[in-house]
């Protein structure tokens, strides 16, 4: 499901990257970048306990 949403922006050719999007969740899942606003799901955690290893 977070892929979706993160890939749509891009599918939508609103911005070129999902990267480019600064309200994405990618900026959090993909690049560690804390975002207050979100709150980690065990499915994300799971994947491994060090962000480089997710």
């Amino acid at each position: 499901m977070s892929r979706y949403i993160e890939l749509n922006l891009d599918r939508a050719n609103m911005v070129s990257e999902p990267v480019d999007y600064s309200r994405s969740s990618y900026q959090h899942n993909a690049l560690g970048k804390h975002i207050e606003l979100l709150t980690e799901l065990d499915v994300h955690l799971s994947l491994g306990l060090l962000p480089q290893y997710r």
